[in-house]
């Protein structure tokens, strides 16, 4: 009787485990190339392939001003053991650098499912 409710319950931990390890597996960060234009929604998140900068979105949002409407993207960065918040606009360069690395802004689009389309390249 011990025996069949101690086999239960190592049935029942071992599933558990077994469903968090694939939970674990589909959280990992998407990798992306350098140069390689890129979709973000809202709250995902991208890795550079050298996996030294780590990007999430934040979401995006539109500005009116005299001189038009423009896009932008708020972005949550990780470089070197630090974070930060920032925001890239169409307005102007459109891009910020970060590091050793230039994210650039492709496009973003702030109705509906806000997305971005985002770029990563290395510094010159």
């Amino acid at each position: 009787m011990i025996n069949r409710i101690f086999l239960i319950y190592l049935c029942l931990i071992l599933i558990l485990l077994l469903g968090q390890a694939n939970c674990a597996a589909f959280a990992q960060t998407k990798k992306v190339k350098f140069g390689e234009t890129f979709t973000l929604k809202t709250n995902e998140a991208v890795e550079t392939e050298d996996g030294k900068l780590k990007v999430q979105s934040k979401g995006a949002g539109r500005t009116i001003s005299e001189s038009g409407e423009f896009e932008y993207v708020e972005l949550q960065v990780w470089f070197n053991k630090s974070e930060q918040r920032i925001e890239i606009s169409e307005r102007g360069a459109g891009t910020k650098t970060v590091g050793d690395y230039v994210i650039e802004l492709v496009d973003a689009e702030s109705f509906g499912e806000t997305n971005c389309q985002l770029k990563i390249s290395r510094k010159k």
